[in-house]
């Protein structure tokens, strides 16, 4: 998704937000607009890699730290490797959709 898709979508999100934040609306008024931010915060999250510069630096110098490490040093410097889905928005996405299904929110 190109920056100025994101930024549209990420402005209709905040949007639909306040529809559905404000006590204006009965609940079944709230649901179009729950639907269409459900679907929204989808596309939010669907990137692998996370959109501002300084979180790509620090993922390329774990990267980078990690196979040096485990060429120069020990193997187990790989396991560096496993921070690095911390900085994907689509795998914290899916992540706290998995939470919340354990913890039975639907």
């Amino acid at each position: 998704m190109e920056k100025e898709d994101f930024k549209k979508a990420e402005k209709l999100f905040n949007a639909t937000q306040k529809v559905v934040d404000s006590k204006i609306l009965s609940e079944k008024e709230k649901e179009p607009f729950q639907k269409i931010n459900a679907q929204l915060a989808g596309v939010l999250l669907s990137s692998w890699l996370p959109r501002d510069w300084g979180r790509k630096i620090i993922m390329l110098i774990i990267l980078l730290l990690a196979v040096f490490g485990a060429l120069k040093i020990d193997v187990l410097f790989l396991l560096l490797l496993l921070i690095l889905p911390i900085f994907s928005p689509r795998m914290m996405g899916g992540l706290i959709m998995f939470i919340g299904r354990i913890m039975g929110n639907k």
